[in-house]
């Protein structure tokens, strides 16, 4: 397989690509990687936006082959959701619109989608056990030190009331797996 450089970002010549897979994780799990179809010397991986300590972004991890694939473990992200991969072949990055690792909870994948990220934010008001009431909704920026894809995470802040009792509000995020998908509840929560 040869490697073609444009622009410090590598293309596969020929029209193959390497395949690069990595199950999803729950938060707190490292991320298994395998990458298969690729002659190198070296593989590093690294998934895009992933941070631990409030915004330092994870390093490149380096793969080992074994004899097969090159194989290796992420570090956990600090956050869930969806991470673009990038490869490091011989010190050239190469990248795919369909490579990523999802860090979910359980059951995240079978929850409803919906069209836009406001839709996922109303769902989530009209599922709450007390049967409040929609009050606002405002989309709201990622925190500074959250670097995942702002096009694959969206963040919307709802007021929510039940009859007769205090206003309360949530932070929910919406996810898609890819910038043109639909999008579903990733979580919410009480903080940004």
């Amino acid at each position: 397989m040869k490697l073609v450089a444009l622009l410090g970002v590598v293309a596969v010549a020929g029209g193959s690509h390497p395949a690069v897979t990595a199950p999803v994780t729950h938060l707190g799990e490292a991320i298994p990687v395998t990458v298969s179809g690729l002659a190198a010397a070296s593989v590093e991986v690294r998934a895009v936006g992933a941070t631990r300590r409030l915004g330092k972004t994870l390093p490149w991890t380096s793969l080992t082959y074994d004899g097969r694939a090159w194989v290796g473990l992420l570090p956990p992200p600090e956050l869930r959701g969806v991470y673009a991969l990038e490869l490091r072949v011989d010190h050239a990055v190469v990248r795919s619109p369909r490579w990523h690792a999802g860090v979910f909870a359980s059951g995240t994948l079978s929850r409803p989608t919906f069209a836009s990220p406001v839709a996922v934010a109303r769902d989530w008001v009209r599922r709450l056990p007390s049967r409040p009431r929609l009050v606002a909704w405002r989309r709201w920026p990622l925190p500074a030190f959250d670097h995942r894809d702002p096009r694959l995470h969206e963040l919307v802040v709802v007021a929510y009331q039940r009859p007769g009792g205090p206003r309360l509000g949530m932070f929910v995020t919406a996810v898609r797996g890819d910038p043109h998908g639909r999008w579903r509840l990733l979580e919410a929560t009480v903080q940004p």
